[in-house]
């Protein structure tokens, strides 16, 4: 008994605590979402995305008769006739980004073992601050095979010609998921362990810089399914979650999309070391987008510092008052001493009623 405390007292302790147990234990078995944290160490993303851009078109000397008389001719085939006319051609764009990274993030967890049952909210997985992913930029063109006069030389056609556009990096790349997922959990067979698989849809988010100039890559929503474990053994409780698919989307413009004209010199092929004005008018005819992620993830609970937490596990619950009440009384030291006065009384009960469910 603390100096001084009466019996008076003590006994109306004990009334109040038996008062407020039966309220308290009946539906407290679970107590809501609990916050998870990704463990980077072991957990890794494989980010893809694709992007095709389809134009065709014609390239044509920028001779004209009064404006540009000493410009060049372009003629069509190995011979090429007379005058200055039209060459056929087709330009195919594309970006390229394939790379792994350590994510980090978390995500609301909320899992009823005795039913069952599993939700997942708010997962989010991102690259940390310093990582990067290459990108490429290329463009393939196909031509027929055509002449220029002035200067003369012959392109030969029907071969693709890779032109590489540029490089750069993402500097940042986000899966997050769009609103709730729950599931029902299956018993494993080993102990303590539960499988659930659920439906996701993840928005997909990048950006970074292309030759030194910012770009931002459009959200994109992915959907997966989610495939996990989880394990309770004693105090320590893991999630692994793993997920890989892919997403696709094709778009046909008609009519075509016309395009500024670009002039354009063109280094000679057959002979070497010149240089033909052209002129090149494109339409583009579609375009494609492919994203895709393969994530293995590994979580563990975001144990915090809770007040009324006194057993430690980062929840403030049933198993805190029942520490307290065990602790009741004079108790120096002992972990259910919120205040520090060495004594475990109504002033911790309180806190744990102050903070319950956190």
């Amino acid at each position: 008994m603390r100096p001084g405390k009466g019996r008076s007292n003590v006994a109306l302790e004990r009334i109040i605590i038996s008062a407020i147990i039966p309220c308290l234990t009946a539906g407290a078995a679970h107590a809501g979402t609990e916050l998870w944290v990704i463990d980077e160490a072991v957990s890794s993303v494989a980010a893809q995305y694709e992007s095709s851009v389809d134009t065709s078109g014609t390239l044509i000397g920028d001779w004209d008769q009064e404006a540009n008389p000493e410009g060049t001719q372009t003629r069509p085939g190995f011979i090429g006739g007379s005058g200055n006319n039209p060459v056929d051609l087709s330009v195919d764009q594309f970006t390229n980004v394939n790379g792994d990274f350590q994510p980090v993030g978390g995500f609301g967890l909320n899992i009823d073992t005795d039913l069952q049952l599993i939700s997942i909210e708010g997962l989010t997985l991102e690259m940390a601050e310093g990582d990067s992913i290459s990108m490429d930029l290329t463009a393939v063109m196909l031509f027929e095979t055509f002449r220029s006069i002035t200067p003369d030389s012959l392109y030969i056609g029907g071969i693709e010609l890779p032109l590489p556009l540029g490089s750069g990096e993402l500097t940042s790349w986000s899966l997050v998921m769009d609103g709730v997922s729950s599931g029902l959990m299956v018993e494993s067979g080993k102990p303590g362990t539960w499988m659930f698989a659920v439906p996701a849809t993840m928005v997909v988010s990048a950006g970074g810089t292309v030759q030194g100039a910012p770009v931002e890559l459009p959200p994109l929503p992915l959907p997966v399914l989610i495939n996990g474990t989880y394990t309770e053994l004693g105090d320590d409780r893991i999630v692994l979650l793993d997920f890989s698919e892919q997403a696709s989307e094709t778009q046909e413009f008609d009519p075509p999309i016309e395009l500024p004209d670009v002039p354009l010199e063109l280094p000679t092929i057959i002979p070497p070391g010149s240089f033909a004005g052209v002129i090149l008018s494109m339409v583009t005819n579609s375009a494609g987008i492919l994203v895709g992620a393969d994530a293995q993830i590994t979580a563990r609970p975001d144990v915090q510092d809770v007040p009324g937490d006194v057993t430690g596990d980062g929840h403030v619950g049933v198993d805190d008052l029942l520490l307290v009440i065990s602790s009741w009384g004079f108790c120096p030291g002992c972990d259910a001493d919120i205040n520090g006065d060495d004594y475990v009384g109504v002033d911790e009960l309180l806190v744990v009623l102050q903070y319950w469910g956190n």
